[in-house]
């Protein structure tokens, strides 16, 4: 028994649609610098000489470490090893349907263990609940549409990161303004401006350690910084905060390690974290600091065993310094399109969740749309 209405048909996806293995003779040491599309298991990443497919279908990623992802195909590609390709088989059922029906989780199920793999029988024999043809097509135009949006919002955050890689090396090697640059340890900088290491204008320090039951012992409104880049390397909130004012923090150890971040008010932060404050706000603005030292910090990282970059490390990174008047000014335009991408990426997430409640009543059948 289901809960679909009488009019939604149960159906096989090897039923509804052709089921084939990518072509296992291609790998991607066939790839060339241009030619057909080619989707290997971690999606459209290459070009080959053969196009064995022309026109809409879906791309299973079937072994390793992204196995089940699926990616839209159109126009002419290739699947090549370790894939398995969908395509059109009647037009009693819609490919652009199907794509946003598997890019639910609990259809498409890895099995195995360290080597996770999706076969060719369990996509053939997965059962799939469809709608008539024309409200599978509506159901697709709507979350397509979702999809368009986050795609182009994407691709504005893409420009944001851009301009702000592009300021970072066009105004720390050149100025803002054109005049002549000297060669430091530092890199290439203005004649003008002041070179020397870290701690020659920062005060250094490092966090305490500080475990996730402890902040839950003592919520508040400070946030803890560890050393994830995710979420800005914030873990959670207390009740009492151990940094007050501007600093920047970097991470010292693990995956991490030389992630570098401007920090401002009161916080925490944890033993795997760094802190540096200005000795003299009139000469060093720190999300300046924080804006150089992004740029050549993960330079000086150890990988050897654990990545590291500690405090002695950190402290010897040579530094420099504009007038501090072109510090704020450098910092400032970078905030503007970090502020910039920042909203693009709240936008992105509210419509990527707009888009799992539509998909999660439509694709259902709890709610029908008119057509």
């Amino acid at each position: 028994m289901n809960d679909f209405s009488d009019d939604w048909v149960e159906i096989s996806l090897g039923e509804a649609f052709s089921v084939k293995r990518g072509d296992s003779s291609l790998t991607k040491s066939a790839y060339r610098s241009t030619g057909t599309l080619a989707f290997s298991a971690s999606g459209p990443d290459g070009f080959v000489e053969e196009c064995q497919n022309d026109g809409a279908g879906i791309v299973v990623s079937s072994v390793g470490a992204q196995c089940g992802k699926i990616f839209k195909a159109s126009g002419k590609w290739t699947a090549i090893n370790n894939t398995i390709s969908i395509t059109e088989k009647t037009s009693k059922f819609s490919i652009e349907y199907l794509y946003y029906l598997l890019e639910r989780q609990d259809i498409l199920l890895p099995e195995g263990g360290a080597q996770p793999f999706i076969s060719q029988k369990e996509v053939v024999g997965a059962t799939l609940y469809f709608p008539p043809l024309p409200e599978q097509k509506k159901i697709a135009e709507i979350l397509s549409g979702v999809d368009k949006q986050i795609t182009n919002k994407t691709k504005e955050v893409e420009k944001h990161q851009f301009l702000i890689s592009g300021i970072l090396n066009q105004l720390m090697t050149s100025g803002t303004t054109n005049r002549m640059v000297v060669e430091t340890e530092a890199g290439r900088v203005p004649e003008n401006w002041i070179v020397g290491k870290v701690e020659d204008f920062f005060e250094l320090g490092r966090g305490r350690v500080i475990s996730i039951p402890y902040i839950k012992e003592n919520p508040g409104p400070y946030p803890v910084f560890s050393s994830q880049s995710k979420n800005n390397g914030e873990m959670g909130r207390m009740n009492s905060y151990d940094f007050d004012g501007d600093y920047f923090t970097w991470t010292t150890d693990g995956a991490y390690a030389g992630s570098v971040f401007a920090r401002s008010g009161k916080f925490n932060c944890t033993n795997v974290c760094g802190t540096g404050r200005a000795k003299s706000s009139s000469d060093a603005d720190t999300r300046f600091a924080a804006y150089f030292l992004q740029r050549v910090a993960k330079r000086h990282v150890s990988y050897v065993g654990n990545p590291k970059l500690m405090n002695n490390v950190f402290a010897a990174i040579p530094f420099a310094l504009p007038p501090i008047g072109e510090q704020r000014e450098i910092a400032k335009i970078i905030d503007a399109q970090k502020s910039g991408a920042a909203l693009l990426e709240r936008q992105i997430a509210s419509l990527s969740n707009l888009k799992s409640s539509i998909a999660s009543d439509l694709l259902s059948g709890r709610k029908r749309v008119s057509v």
